[in-house]
């Protein structure tokens, strides 16, 4: 791993950048590569560094899901393998693998971090068992707890991710399509727009300390976040909906998300969950995240699902809005308000 291409990456210092490596787990990565190994008959000598070219990756999942990637580049250049990487992160969405526990290609190929890729391979493993495979058991994961209040989920929702909070087991439908349903508990009430302190419940999934993510969010610019706050407002036309909370809290359920973009575009996320269970409004994130895939927005431009539920990088989720908002200026049939 490259400490200072992380460091650069995450904005932490080489004390930092120890603790968050302390809690990488070698034991499950040592696990994960004999599972590849088997699978694939490939020879692993280094996790990242032999894994980041997405040769590997592409062979895995075509094995599970055969023709999947039906174009694999051995070719060194940086372009042809992170065009791998992508294809095998298209092929586990078709296979069923949910949204927030895939990693982004930037991260595993441009910013050495072997986190994300290793929790994606634990949840490939799982998903490949729960479908009958003859693959070494997975790492269990926590028991779901039942919900008051279900709704039907996308078949790749269903899957649980290693680093995911819970999920129910069999949800139910509840909302209507393309219908947004009011919460009597939820009225959003004008936020603090400049505030930027994350909450502490941040970096549990990946064993973040409270410091590594300040540093990480350290970097955020309060005027961004007083602009974007301002746009998505005017969008919406909820002047001083965020008030009282942080600019993480108010996005936290994803429905704010989901709201701006079918105003933007009606009609492109067809649920939006009003539930407060972890596993809904994750899927609400994951809902805007595919939305803004469907806008045309980059994979290096999208962040991590838990990136912003657990608040642990709030600087990848406003550059995100960023671009997300220049983009809006494209969008046929969208009159503004624009950003800038």
């Amino acid at each position: 791993m490259s400490t200072r291409q992380m460091s650069q990456a995450m904005g932490l210092d080489a004390e930092a950048q120890r603790k968050m490596e302390s809690k990488y787990d070698k034991a499950l990565e040592a696990e994960i590569i004999e599972w590849i190994e088997k699978e694939t008959g490939s020879k692993i000598t280094s996790f990242l560094p032999d894994l980041k070219s997405g040769v590997i990756l592409c062979n895995l999942i075509n094995k599970f899901l055969p023709g999947s990637v039906p174009r694999i580049s051995k070719m060194s250049n940086a372009f042809q393998q992170m065009e791998n990487l992508s294809q095998f992160l298209s092929a586990c969405r078709k296979f069923g693998l949910p949204e927030h526990c895939l990693f982004r290609t930037v991260d595993v190929y441009e910013n050495d971090l072997p986190m994300p890729l290793l929790d994606t391979l634990i949840t490939l493993r799982r998903h490949v068992e729960s479908k009958g495979s003859s693959a070494k058991p997975a790492p269990k994961a926590p028991s779901p707890k039942p919900q008051s209040q279900v709704q039907e989920t996308p078949k790749a929702a269903t899957s649980q991710c290693s680093s995911s909070a819970p999920q129910p087991a069999s949800p139910k439908s509840s909302v209507e399509p393309a219908k947004i349903e009011q919460s009597s508990s939820s009225t959003p009430s004008s936020v603090s727009s400049s505030s930027t302190q994350p909450s502490s419940s941040i970096g549990s999934a990946h064993g973040f300390s409270r410091e590594i993510v300040d540093r990480v969010n350290a970097k955020l610019k309060p005027e961004d976040i007083a602009n974007l706050t301002q746009w998505i407002e005017a969008v919406l036309k909820t002047p001083g909906a965020s008030s009282g909370k942080t600019f993480g809290e108010w996005l936290h359920s994803g429905v704010v998300l989901c709201q701006l973009v079918n105003t933007i575009k009606p009609g492109t996320i067809k649920k939006i969950n009003m539930q407060s269970s972890p596993f809904f409004q994750r899927e609400n994130i994951n809902n805007y995240l595919l939305g803004c895939r469907s806008f045309g927005l980059n994979e290096s431009d999208l962040f991590r699902t838990d990136e912003l539920f657990e608040e642990r990088n709030m600087t990848s989720v406003v550059q995100n809005l960023l671009n997300f908002a220049r983009l809006s200026k494209n969008v046929p049939g969208f009159s503004g308000p624009y950003l800038g």
